[in-house]
C-alpha cells in the first residue's frame, strides 16, 4: 500500500524528515567499515592473538549501549544506525592498532583509493541501464567494468594474473 518499507515510520531530525532508504544509506557505511574491520580481525585471529581483541570488544559493547540508551529515545532508528557506524570505527581502530603492533603492517591507502575509483565508475555504467535491465547481465556488466578499471588502474597487472593462475602444492 501507501505507507510500505520505503515509507513507513519516517522520522524527523531538525525538521528534516528521515526515512527508511537514509537510514540504509547509513548502514551501508556501516557494512564498508565492517569489512574493513574483518580484514583486521581476521588477520589478529589468523596470529593467535584473539585475546587482545578482549578489551576492545567490552570497551566497543560499553559505548554502543551507552549511545543507544541515550539517543534511541531521542532519534529512534536513526541513532542505532549512526552509533552502529560509531561501533565499525572503534573496531576498527582497535584491531588496526593491533595489527600494526604484532606485524608492523598497515594497507596501502593507495589500493583503496583505486578500489574506490573502481567501485564509482562500475556505479556509474550499472546506474546508466535502464532498471528493467537483466540482473544477471546487469552483475556481469558491473564485474567486468571494475576489473577493467583496476586493471587500467595498475591494481592488477599481469604478475598478479600469472600469480592467481600459478598452481598451488598443499601441504
Amino acid at each position: 500500500g501507501e505507507n510500505g518499507f520505503l515509507t513507513a515510520a519516517t522520522v524527523t531530525i531538525s525538521g528534516i524528515p528521515i526515512t527508511a532508504p537514509i537510514v540504509l544509506q547509513i548502514l551501508s557505511i556501516a557494512v564498508g567499515l565492517a569489512f574493513l574491520g574483518n580484514f583486521f580481525v581476521s588477520t589478529i585471529v589468523a596470529q593467535g592473538s584473539q585475546k587482545r581483541l578482549i578489551i576492545s570488544n567490552i570497551i566497543n559493547v560499553v559505548v554502543n549501549v551507552g549511545l543507544n540508551l541515550i539517543f534511541i529515545p531521542i532519534y529512534s532508528y536513526v541513532a542505532a544506525a549512526s552509533i552502529t557506524i560509531i561501533s565499525e570505527i572503534i573496531m576498527l581502530i582497535f584491531a588496526s592498532i593491533i595489527v600494526y603492533q604484532n606485524l608492523h603492517f598497515f594497507p596501502r591507502l593507495t589500493i583503496f583509493f583505486k578500489s574506490g575509483v573502481a567501485a564509482l565508475g562500475m556505479g556509474i555504467v550499472l546506474y546508466g541501464l535502464p532498471l528493467s535491465f537483466n540482473v544477471v547481465l546487469a552483475s556481469v556488466i558491473g564485474a567486468l567494468t571494475y576489473l577493467l578499471l583496476l586493471w587500467i588502474s595498475g591494481s592488477i597487472n599481469r604478475e598478479f594474473l600469472d600469480l592467481i593462475r600459478r598452481p598451488r602444492v598443499l601441504g
